[in-house]
């Protein structure tokens, strides 16, 4: 299990993952799901990984490649969006995937895998009016980007959730069943009572749950308790 969160806060974004894998019940090894691409005063992006690590880091590892080859293909350090560099993730983490995962379906391994991804990069507009709700659709639509879809064309059916659903448009038909309504997953929110920064943790918790991140999270397919 990995544990990833991102969140987009006034004095900037902020990134935690855990540093634990595992290979079995005891076999427990130590190995960074962040990775931070940087280059000094043109670009900062982080990424966060969860799921099968050899398709992750596969898919990074391809893109650093890549990135090298100094032909003027778009790429991680020439690309002019954060749109641009979720797409190219997300592509990779598809390719990744493609042809390694039929390979670890035959021993039985899971190849799921998904990617957190957020930066700045100079130049780039920011969001219209630049406030905390436009700020939260954006790393949602980029985490939907970026994440395993339902329209991959790897089953012809699957159990999924709504907001997978929501976020994969007319590609896909949600069907829904009765016996959904008893399997919920819940999300709670609120700030730590040892915070070192008390007043920033109460505005996130009032923006995702005041009027404009509750629309944010309704429009992604989020539905209230």
């Amino acid at each position: 299990m990995t544990y990833c969160v991102a969140m987009s806060l006034e004095a900037g974004m902020l990134f935690a993952s855990d540093s634990r894998t595992n290979a079995g019940v005891d076999q427990i090894a130590r190995f960074s799901k962040m990775r931070v691409i940087a280059h000094e005063g043109d670009r900062l992006m982080v990424t966060l990984s969860s799921g099968n690590l050899s398709i992750t880091q596969n898919a990074l590892n391809m893109l650093e490649e890549r990135s090298r080859a100094g032909d003027n293909s778009l790429s991680l350090y020439n690309a002019t969006s954060m749109f641009d560099v979720a797409r190219l993730i997300g592509d990779s983490l598809r390719e990744a995937k493609s042809r390694d995962g039929p390979y670890l379906m035959q021993s039985n391994i899971d190849s799921s895998a998904s990617f957190l991804v957020g930066g700045q990069i100079h130049g780039e507009p920011p969001p219209d009016g630049a406030g905390g709700a436009e700020l939260l659709a954006q790393i949602l639509g980029e985490l939907f980007e970026v994440d395993d879809a339902p329209d991959a064309g790897e089953a012809d059916a699957g159990l999924v959730y709504v907001t997978d659903v929501q976020a994969a448009g007319d590609k896909v038909k949600g069907i829904e069943f009765p016996e959904s309504s008893s399997v919920v997953n819940t999300y709670p929110i609120g700030a730590l009572a040892d915070s070192k920064n008390k007043e920033l943790a109460q505005e996130f918790v009032d923006l995702v749950t005041g009027d404009a991140g509750q629309q944010v999270l309704a429009d992604a397919g989020f539905a209230k308790p």
